[in-house]
């Protein structure tokens, strides 16, 4: 495979996880009005990458590119706010992601089978609900959004 070919596609596939990190840090920027809290949540988010690319076996421009280009693309609705619906998008997306995720927890911890370690069940427990939690807070903030539109537009002068 080419060395543009690989960049797209490994930009491709983490561009939906950087979009869930950036939006969860797009949520407590929001929530805190500190803007400072998104730039280092991306910041971390593009220190992962970097980290998880260290352990793959991806050609150096996709290595050194795809974190700054997968973080950089899944900025965009944060820096065009009109673009935010495609963060909610994501978020429930995930969210649905996580409710499957659960299921299957469900079906696991009530039969006889069980996780490889204790550290995968864990993590098949939090990412249910951080997954879930992230899509409550965004149909949250789209219902919270609306009401003060409206609320806006009737004590807007005529």
């Amino acid at each position: 495979m080419g060395a543009a070919a690989e960049l797209v596609i490994s930009t491709t596939f983490m561009l939906p996880w950087t979009l869930l990190f950036c939006s969860g840090f797009h949520d407590l920027s929001t929530a805190t009005k500190r803007e400072w809290l998104f730039w280092a949540g991306s910041l971390l988010v593009v220190g992962l990458l970097y980290y998880f690319n260290r352990h793959t076996t991806e050609m150096s421009v996709t290595k050194g590119a795809m974190p700054v280009l997968a973080c950089g693309v899944a900025a965009v609705p944060h820096v065009f706010r009109r673009l935010s619906f495609s963060y909610s998008i994501v978020c429930i997306l995930f969210g649905l992601c996580g409710l499957a995720a659960a299921w299957s927890d469900i079906v696991t911890f009530t039969t006889a089978s069980s996780y490889a370690t204790s550290t995968i069940a864990v993590l098949m427990v939090v990412f249910p609900l951080a997954a879930i939690s992230a899509a409550g807070l965004s149909i949250a903030s789209f219902f919270n959004r609306r009401k003060d539109r409206s609320a806006r537009s009737l004590t807007a002068p005529q």
